[in-house]
């Protein structure tokens, strides 16, 4: 049943982008999981979705549905802004990478966000993040140009 929901939940992201529509899919999968006594509504939203490691919170940035990042980082789903997938990429690095300012500043609003992990979980990449002009500019807005000198020691920040 688990894999059901996770289908649902992929093609909802993947096709619809209307706020009120998205919610109404969410609750139908809550009203299925009541009915049948599984228990795992708030587990399907931390589980990964595919076999690259994304969570559902991953799939709707991947698929650039700022409604439904906004629906389950504002409605208190059971959603991890700092997992990492098996590129070790978070929901805000791929936002980062997608160019996705909107979905970014969702994501560093909410006060569950640890930025410390970004940096961390780029360090395997550090070198192809700074040398893109706009993901480095990208992190400069997110984070403390203080912090960032210390984390990566670029003087020259």
């Amino acid at each position: 049943m688990l894999n059901h929901y996770k289908s649902k939940l992929i093609w909802l992201i993947s096709n619809i982008i209307d706020k009120n529509s998205l919610e109404r899919g969410f609750n139908e999968i809550k009203d299925l999981d009541s009915e049948y006594g599984l228990n795992l509504y708030n587990e399907i939203f931390t589980a990964t979705l595919n076999n690259k490691g994304d969570t559902v919170l991953h799939y709707a940035i991947l698929c650039n549905n700022i409604e439904a990042v906004k629906l389950l980082i504002e409605n208190d789903y059971d959603v991890d802004l700092n997992k990492e997938n098996n590129s070790n990429y978070t929901p805000l690095l791929l936002a980062i990478q997608n160019n996705n300012q909107q979905i970014v500043d969702i994501l560093k609003s909410d006060k569950r966000l640890n930025i410390d992990i970004l940096l961390l979980s780029c360090c395997e990449n550090i070198f192809y993040i700074l040398s893109s002009d706009d993901l480095y500019k990208l992190i400069l807005h997110i984070t403390d140009k203080e912090i960032l000198e210390k984390k990566i020691g670029r003087a020259h920040v």
